[in-house]
């Protein structure tokens, strides 16, 4: 799933992960991008690790 973080229609971009991947069959998560914070990369790769689906991200730790 790529760019989440710089979609500026979604207020709540935490709660919106929360919906795709509950909703959808995603298999990964884009936590880096040249448009991301250092906050945003950090909570997407917290964001990962909470997860039970065990995604495929796109940085090694």
């Amino acid at each position: 799933m790529p760019h989440v973080f710089i979609y500026k229609w979604a207020k709540d971009k935490v709660q919106l992960l929360n919906d795709l991947v509950n909703t959808y069959n995603v298999d990964g998560l884009e936590c880096m991008h040249s448009e991301f914070s250092e906050e945003e990369i950090t909570n997407n790769i917290r964001f990962n690790k909470k997860l039970d689906k065990n995604l495929i991200k796109t940085l090694n730790d």
